[in-house]
């Protein structure tokens, strides 16, 4: 089975995308995934996946994309998104893998990706449709995830204008006027197979069954789905019943049909006009475990300075929260620096290390994964790149850190005191990159009546009171605290940053209230590392630990640029690097590969193979 990302479309605003197609090289016809927006994209990232292969197993091509604006696609949402763009993105996937020779194409979405899924199949029926949990209205959805928002970021700041702040998602004021009025009353499917897989707890809905009115419908209730997308993407379970139910009814629309040959036409690499610039990207696939990530380079000139990493945040994959990654690294790279974001082993796009579990925040192997991601975005120097991680990311790139001795580190809202799941199994120690607890801490651990004790509701309420916090980190004395954190009671950075700090590795710490605490209770040892000028903290008692807000993703970006352009200056280019082609024709096509280019010839390492129309073939 082969899947391989492309980029296709309008060499405008190319949409990025997964082909997955089956291992003989020949389809029995072709889904086309339709994602949700927000923290769902985000969240169903691994079940759209999974889905898309269990299809591709089947004999099916199967076409997962990002809509413009969102994910990896061109564009942004406040100057791209609409909701008729957003259809015309779903056209254009269709006919894209139809060009590819799938053959009748069916149509497959989970909510609000439902609901555009739903309304193209109005406007052209599809050989079949699938309704995930389906928003008959836009507006429906907004106010489910505005709610999620208010559960999961509490009273974080809102941002101005006349948008809507979701989770990780800021709807502009026109596409969530758009949105509102989203609905598919007075639509109608036509005569094609669908299903609808709805949650047994909602209510029937009037609006899906006029739509669906003459179709073969079949109606199954599922279950998980709270699970699944009601809680914080840490703690979603995948509905494997759900996912499987839906795989193996669209795989059997196609019984019937005839297998025909199916290629894999697209892009690896596209040039892309941003606010900030022209910039490059090219899909890369690297190290000994085969790791996915994309690198952004500016088009105008080489890319100097030390190369920006950016490793996943918890099991998200590589856009990151509220798609920070992808702007964060297009803006750095239209400033004239190299960038790479990537999926971590068993997270996103990147296979699981065998013998380890998919989706685990923190995987052993993790610290490897960053080490091979520095290996393949400064191949010449892998010292010189700077690390850059939220949570689980700053976890690992702090301990990359300390084996590789970067130019810097940048780490927001860092764990220190931390087991990885993996480790929990006695045979997996021995080959731990982290090591395990101190005997007295693991006691204490595994002592029934200690946890039973520890966690009871009082003194959980006792321990998570910030302000009683705040009284014993300013009262009790250092020292005490650097006992604790020594005998391993209480979460420690102190001997990972000083070590850091002395082998002349630059460092930006970004943390929220609940994280500034380790700092706080070591105030003498923060403004020893502070009088070096190797070592800064800033702490925003307000931002989430996610950054799923948008003012604290807003706010940390701009800490990031600030702090890399005066720690490492970029030198200003009047011309164009010599031998660099000029002009956007130029550019357009150094980014589809038919040249080899500086951002292209840079990476030693072969991505996947370069994916472009066989002669007399016509891209969608």
């Amino acid at each position: 089975m082969e899947a391989v990302p492309i980029w296709f479309g309008s060499t405008e605003r190319p949409l990025a995308g997964w082909l997955h197609l089956p291992a003989d090289g020949r389809a029995r016809g072709g889904v086309v995934l339709c994602p949700s927006l927000g923290i769902e994209a985000l969240t169903a990232h691994a079940a759209y996946r999974s889905v898309a292969v269990q299809l591709a197993a089947a004999g099916v091509a199967v076409l997962r994309f990002d809509y413009r604006g969102t994910g990896d696609s061109a564009g942004t949402l406040d100057g791209d998104g609409s909701v008729e763009g957003f259809l015309d993105d779903v056209a254009v996937a269709r006919a894209h893998l139809e060009s590819c020779g799938a053959g009748p194409v069916a149509l497959a979405g989970l909510r609000l990706g439902a609901t555009f899924a739903a309304v193209a199949a109005a406007r052209q029926v599809p050989a079949a449709l699938a309704l995930w949990d389906p928003c008959s209205r836009g507006r429906a959805f907004v106010r489910e995830q505005q709610a999620l928002k208010a559960f999961s970021l509490g009273e974080a700041p809102e941002p101005g204008g006349e948008g809507v702040e979701l989770a990780s998602l800021y709807l502009p004021g026109r596409l969530a006027a758009e949105l509102g009025r989203l609905s598919l009353a007075g639509l109608r499917l036509g005569p094609a197979g669908c299903l609808v897989l709805r949650r047994a707890r909602h209510a029937e809905d009037a609006v899906l069954e006029r739509f669906v009115e003459g179709a073969a419908v079949e109606r199954r209730t599922i279950g998980g789905q709270e699970e699944f997308l009601d809680v914080g993407p840490g703690s979603s379970i995948l509905p494997e019943a759900a996912m499987e139910g839906l795989a193996g009814w669209l795989a059997s629309r196609f019984a019937g049909e005839p297998a025909r040959p199916v290629v894999a036409l697209g892009r690896d690499a596209v040039w892309l006009s941003t606010p900030d610039g022209a910039v490059a990207e090219r899909a890369v696939v690297f190290g000994e475990h085969r790791a996915f990530g994309i690198v952004t380079e500016p088009v105008t000139a080489p890319a100097a300075g030390p190369a920006v990493v950016l490793a996943s945040i918890g099991t998200l994959p590589h856009v990151g929260p509220g798609r920070l990654w992808v702007d964060l690294a297009r803006s750095l790279a239209a400033s004239g620096r190299r960038v790479l974001r990537f999926d971590l082993g068993g997270i996103g796009d990147s296979p699981v290390h065998e013998g380890r579990t998919a989706r685990v925040a923190y995987p052993v192997d993790g610290v490897d994964d960053v080490l091979e991601a520095a290996v393949a975005a400064s191949p010449g120097d892998p010292r010189d790149v700077v690390l850059v991680g939220i949570c689980s990311g700053a976890f690992h790139s702090l301990r990359a850190a300390l084996a590789l001795q970067p130019a810097g580190v940048v780490l927001v809202n860092p764990i220190y005191s931390l087991v990885p799941e993996e480790l929990q199994d006695p045979l997996a120690r021995d080959e731990a990159t982290v090591a395990p607890p101190n005997a007295v801490l693991s006691w204490m651990r595994h002592n029934r009546l200690v946890v039973r004790v520890a966690h009871q509701r009082g003194l959980d309420a006792v321990r998570n009171d910030p302000r009683l916090a705040r009284v014993l980190d300013a009262l009790l004395p250092e020292a005490v605290w650097r006992l604790l954190m020594k005998a391993g009671f209480v979460p420690s950075a102190g001997e990972e940053l000083v070590s850091l700090n002395a082998q002349g590795t630059g460092a930006l710490v970004v943390c929220g209230q609940r994280e500034a605490r380790p700092y706080r209770r070591c105030r003498r040892l923060v403004r020893a590392l502070r009088a070096t000028g190797r070592f800064r903290l800033e702490i925003l008692e307000w931002i989430d630990h996610s950054l799923f807000g948008t003012v604290a993703a807003t706010t940390v970006r701009g800490l990031l640029e600030a702090h890399l352009a005066e720690q490492f200056p970029l030198p200003v280019h009047a011309e164009p690097a010599p031998g660099l082609p000029t002009g956007e024709g130029a550019l357009a096509r150094l980014a589809a590969g038919a040249e080899q280019g500086a951002f292209a010839a840079a990476f030693a390492p072969p991505p996947v193979r370069p994916l472009r129309p066989a002669d007399g073939e016509r891209e969608a």
